[in-house]
């Protein structure tokens, strides 16, 4: 942790200590200790809070960029979710999925500790869908996740100097006193 003169040099810092820590969360394997059903499993919640809250500040920042969303272009504006098809993910959701991922994980999991019934948190490393979804149901594969957003980390803080500045999100860091 260092001090930083600009909110741009800050991301540069705090983003990359949140890959990191999302990164221990996913890779970590639960012993014995932790029961049974748990056994092997990763910390997916914590990962996938951190991993949220990172999506969460990418379209925070970029609310100005034009996304293309059920085949229309629009900016990210008030729903930062957007940002997954932005070109720091690369992704392809719907409005639909967008607006389930923000509501059913980010939210409850921040705001609760807990998801939507019947949604589920799963590591496949071999999975390459972030957001997979099964009857109607939008999961979550935490490996993915990690996969897509330490790619969009890397892209977000190459243009993060023009992106933060004068940004809204800025404006409101320098307005708390």
């Amino acid at each position: 942790m260092a001090a930083h003169t600009t909110v741009a040099s800050l991301l540069k810092e705090s983003l990359p200590e949140f890959l990191v820590a999302a990164r221990y969360c996913v890779e970590f394997h639960k012993d014995a200790a932790w029961g049974e059903k748990q056994l092997g499993g990763c910390l997916g919640y914590p990962a996938a809070a951190l991993l949220f809250s990172i999506a969460d500040s990418l379209g925070t920042y970029g609310r100005d960029l034009s996304v293309p969303i059920d085949g229309k272009s629009t900016n990210i504006g008030p729903e930062p979710f957007r940002v997954f098809n932005a070109q720091f993910y690369s992704l392809s959701l719907s409005g639909r999925v967008i607006k389930k991922l923000y509501a059913n994980y980010r939210n409850l999991l921040l705001h609760n500790a807990a998801l939507a019934v019947d949604h589920v948190l799963f590591s496949d490393k071999s999975g390459s869908d972030p957001f997979p979804e099964h009857a109607g149901k939008v999961h979550v594969n935490v490996s993915a996740f990690l996969s897509v957003t330490s790619k969009a980390v890397d892209r977000f803080l190459l243009q993060a100097d023009a992106i933060v500045p004068g940004s809204r999100a800025e404006a409101g860091i320098h307005a708390k006193k």
